[in-house]
């Protein structure tokens, strides 16, 4: 894995950890946050995966890592549309836990808890 793609990996792991409020920052106002939080998160995952990373961490950070991914896992589907929301992800006990296990993650790697740097991307908003 290069090194932006392990900072891109961390980001997502920290952007995971925000509160809501937080997290709502770190795209555009048009975007569904909750969408884009758990994609970044599972496309940086692939990557790792590709990269053969995992096999680097320690058994505590792939429990870890497994654990944030199947809380994620667990949340999503048509079954769950309820939680891909900016209320839900204010007040739904699934994103305090998705939350919690980021930090688990976080702090297993040694990576910081402050919330990373603001939009990264160029996003074509529906006034384009």
């Amino acid at each position: 894995m290069k090194a932006d793609e392990s900072l891109r990996f961390e980001w997502s792991v920290r952007a995971l950890a925000q509160e809501a409020e937080t997290q709502m920052t770190l795209f555009p106002s048009f975007a569904c946050v909750a969408d884009e939080l758990a994609l970044e998160f599972e496309e940086c995952l692939i990557g790792f995966t590709a990269a053969g990373r995992l096999s680097a961490l320690h058994v505590d950070q792939s429990r870890l890592l497994t654990e944030l991914d199947a809380k994620l896992t667990a949340m999503s589907g048509p079954l769950h549309a309820s939680l891909w929301t900016d209320e839900a992800m204010r007040v739904a006990p699934e994103w305090a836990d998705l939350r919690a296990a980021a930090k688990a993650l976080l702090d297993a790697m040694g990576w910081s808890r402050l919330p990373p740097p603001g939009e990264r991307y160029l996003y074509v908003g529906p006034d384009a």
